[in-house]
């Protein structure tokens, strides 16, 4: 499992990157550089490289806890992806009854946990995790060709 930050700070307001080197710092501290990625530090995240990660994507964690307007919640919505987010008056204005919301003061531990509950018990999640496990070129190639290679020889 991954976390991926595709946002960039702002670099004409000094809070937005300073929240981000407070992020960077958190990462380090909790030691999750291998599953937290800031995506903007390696390369600028274009709509295409948006689209492709949403295409990916399991779900939508957007754990702001303030914001103008909420445009990741749209586009996780048309993508179909199950939406995780605090409860705040800009993001239930736009999706009032497609959020899986959380009160400010819930623990990591509890929204983590109602994230795999969600997941666990939503058959599309389901059935795309088994195409995914099963049909994946790793697994076609270890289950099918390579036992269909070593029968020619």
């Amino acid at each position: 499992m991954a976390y991926l930050v595709t946002g960039a700070p702002d670099p004409h307001q000094a809070a937005g990157a300073d929240y981000a080197e407070e992020l960077r710092r958190k990462r380090a501290e909790l030691e999750l550089e291998k599953e937290v990625f800031f995506l903007g530090e390696n390369f600028a995240v274009t709509k295409a490289d948006l689209v492709a990660l949403y295409a990916l994507a399991d779900a939508l964690f957007f754990p702001s806890r303030q914001e103008g307007f909420g445009l990741p919640l749209l586009e996780a919505a048309l993508h179909r992806l199950p939406i995780f987010c605090v409860d705040l008056a800009p993001m239930n204005a736009l999706l009032e009854h497609s959020l899986h919301a959380f009160a400010p003061e819930t623990t990591p531990a509890e929204i983590a946990a109602r994230i795999v509950r969600t997941l666990d018990h939503a058959p599309t999640h389901r059935v795309r995790k088994e195409v995914l496990r099963r049909y994946a070129w790793s697994t076609i190639d270890r289950e099918f060709l390579r036992p269909l290679l070593a029968a020619q020889r």
